[in-house]
């Protein structure tokens, strides 16, 4: 616990310094103030076929368009033996739990994010 309490300092630490960089309200910014660490779920439900590494926001979104029983989440994941955060895309269920579509062992990740409800994607992905 207390390793992932120092994880999750750490990426919010690099989150903060991205708001600094960015001078106006943006994406870093969004994510400060309205973003939370999200819990890792074990195991992977039974539905989910997992995407490429890489391609975690295209395999997120095909899901969370097609099923109600879940949310897409945008933020940063940090794992243990790289301690270098990423942005990432991935899943949570309705308790708020992640489900990682792309990296297979999540047991010391930390996901820090902002899920968006199915109906705000589905129009996002409309006006691109």
């Amino acid at each position: 616990m207390e390793h992932t309490t120092a994880l999750l300092d750490e990426l919010i630490s690099f989150i903060d310094q991205l708001t600094e960089e960015e001078k106006t309200f943006g994406s870093s910014a969004a994510l400060v103030s309205y973003g939370r660490e999200f819990p890792v779920i074990a195991p992977k439900p039974g539905w989910l076929r997992m995407g490429e590494r890489r391609n975690c926001f295209n395999t997120a979104t095909a899901y969370a368009v097609t099923r109600n029983d879940i949310f897409y989440v945008e933020g940063y994941a940090l794992e243990p033996e790289l301690p270098i955060p990423v942005q990432h895309g991935w899943l949570v269920d309705t308790n708020g739990r992640v489900i990682d579509v792309t990296y297979d062992d999540t047991t010391d990740h930390v996901y820090f994010g902002i899920a968006l409800k199915r109906d705000f994607v589905i129009d996002m992905l409309d006006k691109k």
